[in-house]
């Protein structure tokens, strides 16, 4: 008789899960391999504002995005609702 076996396989976010096929193109020689400086490309959004007078180092991508977490967009809703009462 056909016998289906079935597996259950649970993993958890805490454990590596590897394959053992990636291993022959990892090297001594590929770790080494380095790229220069001139040849990684970078967004200039993502370039952090070194002029800044702050110590934080943040990029204009991420500058923008902290406008949106303060729930600016909400501000104007709230002012109206309590003008209303």
């Amino acid at each position: 008789p056909d016998v289906l076996y079935s597996i259950i396989i649970i993993i958890m976010d805490s454990e590596v899960q590897r394959e053992g096929r990636l291993l022959d193109i990892v090297d001594d020689e590929w770790r080494k391999d380095k790229l220069p400086n001139d040849d990684i490309e970078v967004p200039i959004e993502d370039v952090p504002d070194l002029d800044s007078g702050n110590d934080e180092k943040v990029s204009l991508k991420e500058e923008e995005k902290r406008w949106t977490d303060v729930a600016v967009q909400n501000l104007s809703q709230e002012v109206t609702t309590t003008q209303r009462t």
